[in-house]
């Protein structure tokens, strides 16, 4: 868990960094409106306390291509 608080009073920042594999699929239709969805997970080799463990990722974008 990370350790934040609304007050101001502690707040505690990670970066993550290490390699990761996304398994996903991208639409471009022939209007230019296109679509990508993507699954998978990642390691985190940028700190040595808890951290440094296998994490989900993913991402969900949409657009116009003109």
């Amino acid at each position: 868990d990370f350790d934040c608080t609304t007050s101001g009073s502690s707040e505690r920042t990670v970066n993550t960094a290490g390699p990761q594999v996304l398994v996903g699929w991208h639409w471009t239709w022939d209007s230019g409106l296109n679509f990508a969805l993507a699954g998978g997970v990642g390691r985190n080799w940028a700190s040595e306390d808890k951290y440094d463990k296998v994490f989900g990722n993913g991402y969900m974008r949409f657009g116009y291509a003109f």
